[in-house]
């Protein structure tokens, strides 16, 4: 005895959001496609190389022997002398820290350019504590051209921002008096009635 199966075709709806789906999906192939044919570059091994990725995610590091250089510990004690507890000492303290920039059609072109850079000291009120002048110490290599550019585009952020900076030359002994000097007459104009 045969068995005759009689089949009937239902027309089936398909929901929209099952064709966006498949869509999407196909999309993804796609670009998956050209994202891999981009990165078969030779960076792109690199990075879909297991060992290759290993060589970057297990760095190893040493603890720098001092955060300053040879000429700011010289001239820290100094500094803290001509301060006479009187302002906080700020170390190694990154531009972008200090300056926010106003207008946000040109942040992308400087704000790498600030968080890359720092400066040696920041002379801050006690409390609150707030930067209100900027030393820099100036060796030999502040001659450099490149240097010279970089200090200028620093003089530029900081006056704009109305944070006066004192530049110190690097020197074997200083004069606590001089330095105490300079750096009243740099915050003179900058320093609020109630600090």
């Amino acid at each position: 005895m045969q068995l005759c199966h009689i089949v009937s075709v239902v027309p089936v709806k398909v929901p929209p959001e099952f064709i966006w789906l498949i869509a999407l999906l196909v999309a993804a192939i796609v670009v998956k496609e050209w994202l891999s044919s981009i990165f078969r570059t030779r960076a792109g091994r690199i990075f879909r190389n297991p060992k290759a990725r290993g060589m970057f995610q297990k760095c190893e590091f040493d603890k720098c022997e001092s955060l300053l250089t040879p000429g700011e510990e010289a001239f820290l004690p100094a500094l803290e002398q001509a301060i006479e507890n009187k302002y906080r000492v700020a170390l190694k303290v990154r531009v972008g820290d200090l300056v926010k920039i106003r207008e946000k059609r040109i942040a992308l072109r400087h704000a790498s350019k600030i968080n890359e850079m720092h400066v040696d000291f920041v002379l801050c009120n006690l409390f609150p504590v707030k930067p209100i002048l900027v030393i820099e110490l100036d060796d030999a290599s502040h001659m450099r051209q490149d240097r010279r550019n970089r200090d200028r585009f620093l003089n530029d952020c900081l006056e704009s921002a109305k944070l006066p900076i004192l530049h110190v030359r690097c020197q074997r002994a200083y004069d606590v008096s001089q330095i105490a000097a300079d750096i009243a007459s740099q915050i003179r104009c900058y320093e609020s009635p109630s600090t």
